[in-house]
């Protein structure tokens, strides 16, 4: 095995096959230890900041450094900045000059994080950088260490592969386009074997860009987004569609994202995306951002934030008032979008919304909607429609006879947050003709399992009720026992004789009232249930009901203008959270998956490794290959087993066996990137 060196002081490109590359004039093989090299020294003046015009710079020594030409060196903010030069001496270089083209580093001292601020520090590694190509060529080589400046670029079909390890020190390994890196160690035999690894070293400047093609749909911003826009406008939206998965983000993933805010906080001003300096806890400088899609019209997408608040339509009462599922999240001035339609919130309040009503006075309302199979539970015995008066009632729902406990349940409703409303009077018992105090009231979140059971315990529902023998009223909450337990003369109520009570669930609390007068409430358990409401009576009591309603405990929007929406349409929460920039990419990242065996076109973007064929992993950016099938940590899928960035500072990162990789890129103090862009 030998070691070999790149030649230094070229300007420009050599191909990794030409010799004159190469100290010696020999191209490495497969058992060589290469080490690609540019020329690398060191600033030796107070550190700086941006400057206009030219300017001289002093450096450790210019020994190997053109006479003229360019350098590279970087900011205390981690960015690499590109210097032009005129001239040198021993240890300066004269006619400075800031190549903007390649990075905007300009005069900009507040905020401290504004990354095209800040200063080139004393000591900060100064760079000459000749380029080391694999160009729609394959070679392989053995180990790999680019350092001083040095720079390997793989592209245009270029297949480059290396033995044990590929170290970025204080170089560049660029691989763009169709760029294979293959990863070619074999003799993994066991656990304690030593695999291919590619990994940055922890050195300032050192330099990691991969940008395999992109397979994914994907577009760009024809016009910027700003914070709290509903949509955003692109080049074609053909083919993204309603729950698609996107990310709007920075063409230049190699610009390290920072955010401010914990700056701002105490009152230093950041420069927003605006231009402007602002001190809000909310500025960041250049932030990606994922949504799903809620509409698409034309070329423009209308957005869900990622993890929103999305509710169903129940109703409207009016082109700005909307009834909608939810009773908590939403709150005036946040943003939504229905039917593409982009609208702000000026009003919240809560809104019962009717699912049933059951008026059992009339003759035409039975018994179909409810529990009444005695064969499953004999607890639905004695529940009948009668024409036994009550109150002046021709008819009511009857509950009569000798059983200790007796209930009934809407069968076809579960839900949580609900109120339900009932008439109960408690009635002579038939068979003693003498007027029971036993305990009666309604019930939601019963759990269907407790048919064959009592339940009235609590174990198995939430209920409410009023228990005339033991002068009580009584909310329990399912599996939480005895919550709230008082005397009804207390409350100035009395048990006999016909009395509405309502049990509400909602905002995380549930409450009892008797004749709309509130008597007690609980504080629901964490997780709360959803389950059935119905009514239930204990102590061979008998009880007739007059009339049963239950609502939906939801919510009233007010819009600040007028909306088409209709039942079932889903409202979205909306609001781009962070600015994005005309020429930014959106890419589709999982699309709504409704047939697994119909995605032929990766174009679309389904989600789910298991639904492409081995051959077909996107982006495709490496493999590995092995010489005999005994390898250890290989995939025999085709992927490669490991890629590692390792750093003092921040960790390390790993991609391993059996994971495909997709849009990855890592960002350091060092500009370690990762990324896979159209």
């Amino acid at each position: 095995m030998a070691t070999i060196y790149s030649v230094t002081n070229f300007v420009g490109t050599k191909s990794f096959d030409d010799t004159s590359a190469w100290t010696g004039a020999v191209v490495p093989g497969t058992a060589d230890t290469v080490y690609i090299r540019g020329i690398r020294t060191t600033i030796n003046m107070s550190s700086f900041p941006a400057w206009t015009g030219t300017k001289t710079i002093t450096v450790a020594s210019t020994s190997g450094f053109p006479f003229s030409g360019t350098f590279y060196t970087g900011t205390d903010r981690g960015q690499k900045v590109k210097i032009d030069y005129t001239g040198t001496t021993g240890t300066t270089f004269t006619g400075c000059t800031i190549d903007t083209s390649y990075f905007l580093w300009e005069v900009n001292n507040t905020p401290t994080y504004n990354i095209h601020g800040g200063n080139i520090f004393n000591g900060a590694y100064v760079h000459f950088t000749p380029i080391i190509e694999v160009n729609n060529i394959t070679v392989s080589s053995g180990n790999i260490i680019i350092e001083n400046g040095g720079y390997l670029k793989i592209h245009n079909n270029g297949v480059f592969g290396f033995q044990q390890y590929l170290a970025v020190r204080d170089g560049t390994l660029e691989a763009t386009g169709n760029a294979t890196i293959n990863f070619e160690y074999n003799n993994l035999v066991s656990n304690s074997g030593t695999s291919s690894k590619l990994y940055g070293e922890n050195y300032y400047l050192s330099q990691i860009l991969i940008e395999g093609n992109e397979n994914r749909l994907n577009t760009t911003l024809t016009a910027p987004a700003a914070v709290g826009d509903g949509k955003i406008t692109v080049a074609n939206a053909s083919n993204f569609q309603v729950n698609d998965y996107i990310l709007v983000k920075h063409p230049n993933l190699d610009i390290l994202r920072v955010d401010d805010g914990f700056r701002t906080t105490y009152g230093v001003p950041v420069l927003d995306d605006n231009g402007t300096y602002v001190t809000s806890s909310n500025s960041l400088t250049i932030m990606d951002e994922a949504f799903n899609v809620a509409g698409v019209s034309g070329n423009d997408i209308y957005l869900s934030r990622m993890n929103s608040i999305d509710v169903k339509v129940l109703a409207t009462t009016g082109n700005s008032n909307v009834i909608i599922t939810d009773s908590t999240r939403l709150q005036a001035g946040d943003k939504i979008v229905v039917n593409n339609q982009v609208r702000t919130i000026t009003n919240v309040q809560d809104y019962d919304y009717l699912l049933r009503d059951y008026d059992f006075t009339q003759a035409a309302t039975t018994l179909a909607d409810w529990t009444t199979d005695t064969n499953r539970s004999a607890y639905f015995a004695n529940f009948s429609k009668s024409s036994i008066p009550v109150s002046g009632s021709a008819y009511a729902l009857t509950q009569w006879g000798t059983t200790s406990y007796q209930h009934i349940f809407v069968k076809d409703m579960m839900r949580q947050e609900v109120k339900v409303e009932a008439w109960i009077s408690n009635y002579r018992n038939v068979s003693s003709g003498t007027s029971d105090g036993g305990e009666l009231g309604v019930c939601i979140h019963a759990d269907p399992v407790m048919d064959y059971d009592r339940g009235h315990d609590s174990f198995g529902r939430t209920y409410f009720s009023m228990d005339g023998d033991n002068n009580r009223f009584r909310l329990l909450q399912r599996a939480m026992g005895n919550d709230s337990n008082s005397r009804l003369t207390t409350a100035g109520i009395t048990f006999n004789g016909l009395h509405k009570y309502t049990l509400d669930c909602r905002k995380g609390e549930i409450k009892g009232y008797i004749d709309d007068e509130f008597l007690c409430s609980s504080v629901m358990r964490s997780g709360g249930y959803f389950g059935r409401v119905g009514l239930f009576c204990t102590a061979q009591n008998s009880f007739t009901c007059l009339r049963f309603k239950v609502y939906a405990a939801a919510q009233q929007i007010t819009l600040d203008s007028g909306v088409t929406c209709a039942a079932d349409d889903i409202v979205y929460e909306t609001g781009v959270e962070f600015f994005h920039r005309t020429g930014d990419i959106v890419v589709k990242q999982a699309s709504n998956v409704e047939d697994a065996l119909g995605h032929a076109n990766l174009a679309y973007c389904y989600g789910g490794a298991a639904e492409y064929r081995a051959d077909q992993v996107y982006p495709y950016m490496w493999n590995a290959k092995a010489n005999t099938t005994t390898d250890y940590n290989r995939s025999t899928d085709g992927s490669f087993y490991n890629i590692t960035v390792y750093t003092i500072l921040y960790g390390c990162f790993g991609v391993y066996c059996n994971t495909y990789l997709r849009n990855i890129w890592q960002q350091h103090i060092n500009i370690v990137t990762f990324r896979s862009l159209p």
